[in-house]
């Protein structure tokens, strides 16, 4: 349930220009080179992405459509025990020429391997303990393997940082205890945090 005159009223404070399109208010950062939007069509529903995909997407509302099959199953999977989640059928080219741009060192070579990604899930269920997942299928369990240990090799850097970061040693104390594991293409990685440190978390990017 999204509390609209507050998000227009926060937004609005930050700058950001509030416009209505096929009916519906779009809120847009004011002043990007590349503009985001949100827009809430409908009770419970959001969208977010770059202005000109949140506009392509209220124009289609009113045209029928169905879901891809694959797209649908893949929904199923994670969606019943998740509060907040995304399913993407798109291949992992998009993340690995951002994944490349920022990384640096060793971590460059991960980019290699985001790009075996044919398709992937990923949920956060809220609590008392906040859990985390993320499936991608890759194009081979080669390439899996390939991407567990990318994942491997970022948390090892992680936890490094225990010692210099209190933020980082909470991150570091759930990798600590995450499940990262293959099945043929397939790679599952999940890891849980006590519901107190990712308020901590956020307490300490929001000063940072």
């Amino acid at each position: 349930t999204f509390d609209m005159d507050r998000i227009e009223a926060t937004a609005k404070s930050h700058g950001a220009t509030i416009r209505s399109y096929e009916g519906v208010d779009v809120i847009a950062n004011k002043g990007s080179e590349n503009q985001t939007g949100v827009a809430f069509p409908e009770p419970g529903i959001a969208i977010l992405g770059d202005l000109a995909t949140v506009r392509g997407i209220l124009a289609n509302l009113t045209t029928r459509s169905t879901l891809n099959p694959e797209l649908q199953r893949q929904i199923d999977m994670v969606s019943p025990d998740s509060d907040a989640w995304f399913v993407s059928l798109s291949g992992g080219e998009f993340l690995a020429r951002h994944f490349s741009a920022d990384a640096d060192g060793p971590m460059k070579g991960g980019a290699k391997s985001l790009e075996s990604v044919l398709e992937s899930r990923g949920g956060i269920r809220f609590g008392d303990t906040v859990d985390i997942s993320f499936d991608a299928t890759t194009r081979s369990p080669q390439d899996a393997t390939s991407l567990s240990d990318v994942v491997r090799f970022g948390a090892s850097m992680a936890q490094m940082q225990r010692e210099k970061d209190p933020r980082a040693a909470i991150v570091a104390s759930a990798l600590d205890h995450m499940n990262l594991s293959t099945t043929g293409n397939l790679m599952h990685f999940s890891l849980s945090l006590a519901e107190k440190d990712v308020e901590h978390l956020a307490d300490s990017t929001d000063h940072a």
